[in-house]
């Protein structure tokens, strides 16, 4: 099983609070921890080239996907992340802009990915599905983003449980064009 550390918390993330009247529900999260690979994996600096490292192109993505499942959803997902982060290890780095030209470094550390749990006082039919919703409605189940790129983890993973037992995973990361050095492609 992958190293979850609850004494190493991420750096705090903004995360505006919206007034209650803007939202029709709202969400009670952890606060963020690391998920360590399950294995050790190997360290060094990935460069970015210069294209990737012009600041108009630094930017978080966010997505956020509704799934159905059990009680120990988030678990088996901290589980999962654990040993993805294994072939995939550039994703438990820090990204930093360093050095004299500021370009874009990956640090692949072994830190981990950042993951925080959640629930929701609703059920997914009460917000229609997240269909519709107002951008001020869906940042409620969205973790802020940070306020400069320097050592920002490059992946962060968010499980929120709906009153349904469905869950919501929004997956904030750093997506661009990090490549993933691997010659052949494993399945995990």
């Amino acid at each position: 099983m992958g190293n979850i550390s609850p004494s190493n918390t991420m750096p705090q993330l903004s995360s505006s609070s919206l007034p209650p009247t803007m939202a029709t529900f709202s969400v009670t999260k952890s606060d963020p921890v690391w998920v360590r690979p399950a294995r050790d994996t190997p360290s060094g600096v990935l460069e970015f080239s210069r294209i990737d490292s012009q600041p108009a192109f630094r930017f978080l993505m966010k997505t956020i996907h509704v799934y159905k499942y059990g009680e120990e959803a988030a678990k088996k997902i901290r589980e999962a992340l654990a040993e993805l982060l294994v072939p995939y290890y550039q994703f438990s780095g820090r990204l930093t802009a360093s050095g004299e030209d500021g370009r874009l470094r990956l640090l692949c550390t072994g830190e981990g990915a950042g993951f925080v749990e959640g629930v929701a006082n609703c059920r997914l039919e009460d917000i229609n599905y997240l269909d519709k919703l107002a951008f001020e409605e869906l940042y409620h189940l969205i973790y802020g983003d940070p306020k400069e790129i320097d050592m920002t983890p490059v992946a962060l993973i968010q499980v929120i449980t709906i009153i349904d037992i469905s869950w919501l995973l929004q997956f904030c990361g750093f997506i661009k064009h990090i490549v993933l050095f691997k010659k052949s492609r494993r399945r995990v």
